[in-house]
């Protein structure tokens, strides 16, 4: 056997802690990377609840819009134009008496 294929154990030992080294460091980048996306699906769904609940909330705007304009024209056509015109007949009847 060729000596030099072995290693002395001195340099084994020194190899072997900078491997066991950076794999610490590599299992606490990984933990740190979980804990991360965990965030970023929890900001996801966060935003997924606000961006609905805004949808409604302009939905809820639309309807009560629609309805305040509906409460409008019902009291313009029902009241306030049968109150001009019969205003103004009775207005144009007494000017003609007159």
């Amino acid at each position: 056997m060729d000596a030099a294929r072995f290693v002395d154990m001195g340099q084994f030992a020194e190899f072997r802690e900078s491997v066991l080294t950076r794999l610490v460091m590599t299992e606490n980048d990984l933990h740190g990377l979980r804990g991360a996306e965990q965030e970023h699906r929890a900001m996801e769904d966060r935003l997924a609840v606000l961006e609905q609940a805004s949808r409604e909330h302009g939905a809820e705007q639309r309807g009560r819009r629609d309805r305040l304009w509906v409460i409008v024209i019902g009291l313009t056509t029902g009241i306030v134009c049968p109150l001009i015109v019969t205003t103004a007949i009775t207005w144009l009847h007494l000017r003609a008496l007159g």
